[in-house]
């Protein structure tokens, strides 16, 4: 229709210009003349008729004959006058249909755009609950992996530690986004080179920062030493024996290299593996100073010399390329993969290269290369060092914000709280589908025993519906209790409302009421989807008994409909015991053809899944391994018990002394002997701490989160630096990385709150890890106290914190602890909003300012309700300066005689405020409760009121955008601007 008008617009202007005196009049709009009058009644109609018939005649008459013809039947021509204004008019209604139809272009989508069609395929993905769909991350980071040798560049990081990182820190929170800093090199000791497992975990953590980090994930800082060069961990058996072979050997090195090394035929294929330090060396962890530097002293001089012995024989037997991995460096190695292998080195990394003058023209000397470093006392020195900080600085912002910008206009769709919920449970489907091997009208209910796989199941029961109902329906799915909409009935029902209203293309907006009216509304969304009768609709909802108890969560039949939509299915899953309340009330009230029990898992199934984990992991065990692990299944078969076993038994080596193979006979036993294990190789206090940390949190903490936490504990500090102060008063990065590598099977990562967070990923690591490590209410209340201490910023920005050291010294240190401000900028921090309460509570810190927890937990006390009223009408007033708080509250308050010293307290405040000569403020329990700040920008286009039952009035209003507003006004205009070009056509 637009562009009809317009081209009959375009006809009309070249008709004007070709000279025509009396030019033809242009057709009205459909939507300003609606009514056709034939032209032979024109002259009979009234007279309060004329512009419009007249108008209507011009638009039924031959284009040669409407002008003249209205001249020959006794009407004036026009006169020059009218010509203008005309003209005027007609080149301004051009100027207003350009803008027009460029407001259109703003307001309407164009659907031939790549982009956006790319973007609506993926949110219908996420809508219809596509897991073959590859998700990006939910979460906002930026990790960087810093590359550097032990020695060379220490104060270089030591000096990005300190300055620059807390500022990136402030930068990224500014954007919604996290920093962390990846060094596997800064603060380290020997106790972390036990294992030899650092250069393995090194690449690992490259990989995850190349993964997660939103822009630059790799920081090279190198100057003139080429890196450590450390032995293999792993050696290929045929390999290894030839390198014995090598006649320049002499005897001793080849003895040294066979009481190192170690044939280990549990791997798939056979190999030598390098063994502990502490195997050959028990002193390497004494507790004695004196007996771990002998130790350390000699691990020192016999790695030299089977390091030199095993370059010199690859050199003379291997090819360059093979021979390559006993010659090369892990800063080499980490470089390699960091730049050389990146895919855009320009947007994801940076390189520092410090150049020494003259250098290189010095003869080669030991003792030159001890002399080659930075003195940050020297003033030269200490410049070179600011620069280079402020050099990151800058580089870095520029990266990231340029990154956050693509990312932002390419992920748009994440946007939207309810796709990121989708997405978080997508992915996690999707996790556990990678472990998963293997015509009612009645919800149907998956129950089982803590353990037996019912999670994997329905991860398997999703996987299943999409492919059924692909193209012609839907699967909505959630995983109670892994993310913060999913952990309560009412976020849950929220969330799972405004899914079924998108599926139905229906607008959504959020009312408070409620809960009984929120869980009617779910049900009546539910039968919604009765009008997709050609489609189908799944419904999954796995766990029921992890939702909180709080508004009868776990009753689930009351707010799931017993009797559901022919084309909708309803799948739960829940546990069998009582406690949890779900199961035996469904019990109670379904027939029992929609339960469906899972099973003991049986010994041939047992078989295969050991085979297919064997081959995953290139591990084999030996006949009586495989025998006694079967044995321990036959005794307790659950696959929870299974997988803990099977993981203990492929950590074994051949030549482990057969009689100390030994399992547990149940989960919790297998899992306080696997928590023992990881005590003992990584330290029970860094363990406990940790792990304590992490239950204690709600739904669980990031990595960056536990650094800085455990980098306020000094329990665990005094543990870790028995023997050294750092420069920094920080948790080596690397003792975290190390402890969750030993712990990757048994944590899952989850969005929550906008970050990637970790936390168990099964109940019975839940309630063991509280067994173990929660048991004492004073540990419990620290454990909560660090993590308020933490959220509230308490040291953060510099501040020192105090600690003892274990020879009694007391001193301080700055932390260096990501600042937690309640508003990032234009963003509110989430995080701290929806975590500090619960821990303040928890840790038995005062809460008496928080109104939302107060009201929460006191409902009916009359003082908190007239308070948090009072908070409201003020809002505007506060959020304007929040010094007006005393003159808010004493004016509003004056009146109410059970806050009298509240208000005293108010007016003894230290604050200046104005004071009213009389009260002039809206008092709580009146008919305003809430004033609205912020719509400047928008007006009211009507107001309704309606009474209710009760008497009160309800007042509901509707506010349209500016934007759409100067929109309509520009029609309007327009159609203004045509009745007085008729009228004119009208008259002459």
């Amino acid at each position: 229709m637009y562009r009809e008008f317009k081209r009959k617009l375009l006809a009309y202007k070249r008709e004007k210009e070709n000279g025509t005196n009396a030019p033809t009049a242009p057709p009205p709009h459909p939507s300003v003349v609606k009514t056709q009058i034939p032209a032979t009644q024109g002259a009979q109609q009234p007279a309060t008729q004329g512009p419009q018939a007249a108008a209507t005649q011009g638009a039924q008459q031959p284009a040669t004959q409407g002008p003249q013809a209205a001249a020959t039947q006794g009407k004036q021509k026009l006169t020059e006058e009218q010509k203008k204004r005309m003209k005027e008019e007609y080149e301004k209604l051009q100027k207003m249909i350009e803008e027009t139809k460029a407001m259109l272009n703003n307001l309407q989508v164009k659907p031939q755009d790549p982009l956006v069609l790319e973007r609506q395929r993926k949110i219908k993905s996420i809508i219809s609950g596509d897991l073959s769909m590859d998700y990006p991350s939910t979460t906002k980071v930026v990790r960087i992996f810093t590359s550097s040798t032990f020695t060379d560049t220490k104060y270089e990081r030591n000096r990005l530690m300190e300055h620059a990182y807390p500022r990136m820190k402030e930068f990224c929170q500014m954007k919604g986004y996290e920093f962390q800093v990846v060094d596997m090199r800064w603060g380290i000791q020997h106790e972390a080179a036990n294992d030899h497992s650092t250069v393995d975990l090194c690449l690992q953590e490259l990989r995850n920062c190349q993964r997660l980090s939103t822009g630059p994930n790799f920081v090279s800082l190198l100057s003139h030493k080429y890196g450590y060069r450390t032995l293999n961990r792993q050696i290929d058996v045929t390999e290894f024996e030839a390198l014995l072979g090598y006649e320049g050997m002499d005897q001793n090195t080849r003895n040294l290299l066979k009481r190192w090394y170690k044939k280990d035929e549990n791997a798939c294929p056979p190999e030598y593996v390098l063994l502990p330090i502490n195997h050959n060396i028990p002193q390497y962890l004494s507790q004695n100073e004196d007996e771990q530097k002998t130790a350390k002293d000699q691990w020192w001089k016999e790695s030299e010399e089977m390091v030199l012995a095993l370059r010199e024989a690859s050199g003379k037997l291997l090819s360059e390329k093979d021979a390559s991995k006993y010659t090369i460096s892990v800063t080499e190695i980490e470089t390699q993969a960091g730049v050389l292998e990146s895919k855009e080195p320009n947007k994801h990394c940076l390189w520092y290269h410090r150049v020494i003058d003259n250098i290189e023209d010095q003869p080669r000397s030991y003792q030159l290369s001890r002399f080659i470093g930075i003195d940050p006392q020297l003033p030269e020195h200490s410049q070179y060092l600011d620069k280079m900080a402020s050099d990151f600085e800058s580089r870095m912002m520029t990266m990231i914000e340029k990154s956050i910008d693509e990312r932002e206009n390419h992920d748009q769709y994440l946007n939207k709280p309810l796709h990121r919920e989708c997405v978080q449970h997508l992915q996690f489907c999707q996790e556990k589908l990678k472990g998963f091997y293997g015509d009612s009208k009645e919800p149907l209910v998956i129950h089982g025993l803590s353990g037996c796989g019912k999670t994997c199941i329905v991860a398997a029961a999703a996987q299943k519906a999409f492919e059924s109902v692909k193209g012609k329906g839907a699967v909505i799915l959630r995983f109670l209790g892994t993310t913060p909409d999913s952990s309560d009935v009412v976020s849950l029902l929220h969330s799972l409302i405004e899914h079924i209203y998108r599926l139905l293309v229906q607008p959504y907006q959020r009312v408070q009421g409620s809960v009984k009216l929120l869980k009617a509304r779910f049900k009546q969304s539910v039968l919604f989807l009765r009008k997709k009768a050609d489609q189908k609709f799944v419904i999954i909802l796995d766990s029921v008994d992890q939702l909180d108890a709080s508004n009868d969560g776990r009753q689930v039949l009351s707010w799931i409909l017993k009797t559901l939509p022919e084309n909708v299915k309803i799948i739960i899953s829940t546990l069998e015991n009582k406690e949890y309340e779900a199961f035996p009330l469904l019990k109670a009230e379904l027939p029992e053809q929609s339960f469906v029990n899972v099973p003991d898992f049986s010994l041939d199934g047992a078989i295969e899944i050991i085979d297919h984990w064997s081959k995953d992991r290139k591990r084999q065990l030996t006949q009586l391994q495989k025998a006694k692990l079967i044995d321990a299944f036959k005794s307790f078969s659950l696959p929870l018990f299974l997988k803990l076993s099977a993981e203990k038994a492929f950590q074994w080596r051949s030549f482990r002394p057969e009689n100390n193979i030994l399992f547990e006979t149940n989960i919790k036993e297998a899992i306080h002997a696997l928590f023992g294990r990881i005590e003992k190789r990584h330290g029970r206090t860094l363990v406990s701490h940790a792990l304590g940390y992490i239950t204690t949190a709600k739904l669980g903490m990031s990595e960056a989160e536990l650094e800085d936490v455990l980098s306020c504990d000094d329990e665990v500090l005094n543990n870790v630096y028995q023997y050294w102060t750092p420069p920094v008063r920080r948790l080596p990065p690397l003792l975290l990385v190390r402890l969750r590598a030993s712990l990757q099977q048994y944590l899952v990562e989850r969005g929550v709150d906008g970050i990637k967070v970790l936390y168990w990923y099964h109940r019975q690591f839940i309630e063991t890890a509280r067994e173990r490590y929660l048991s004492d209410p004073i540990t419990v209340q620290k454990l909560h106290q660090g993590l308020a201490d933490f959220l509230s910023g308490k040291w953060a920005n510099e501040s020192a914190k105090p600690f003892t050291t274990k020879k009694g010294e007391e001193s301080s240190a700055i932390r260096y602890v990501s600042a937690q401000p309640i508003k990032r900028g234009d963003t509110y921090n989430i995080r701290k909003l929806n975590n500090l309460p619960y821990h303040l509570i928890k840790g038995n810190i005062s809460v008496l300012e928080d109104f939302q927890l107060a009201r929460a937990a006191f409902p009916a006390d009359q003082q908190i309700s007239t308070l948090g009223d009072t908070l409201y009408l003020s809002w505007k007033a506060l959020q304007f300066d929040a010094r007006q708080f005393t003159a808010q509250f004493i004016d509003r308050l004056s009146h109410d005689k059970n806050l009298a010293s509240f208000v005293e307290d108010c007016r003894a405040h230290p604050v200046p405020y104005l004071k009213a000569t009389k009260d002039f403020l809206i008092r709580p329990g009146g008919p305003l409760t809430y004033s609205l700040p912020g719509h400047s920008g928008a007006f009211l286009n009507g107001l309704d009121l309606c009474k209710r039952e009760d008497g009160t009035l309800i007042a509901a209003t509707g506010i349209i955008a500016s934007e759409f507003v100067s929109f309509v006004k520009h029609i309007l205009k327009v159609c203004e601007i045509f009745t007085e070009i008729f009228t004119a056509f009208a008259v002459s």
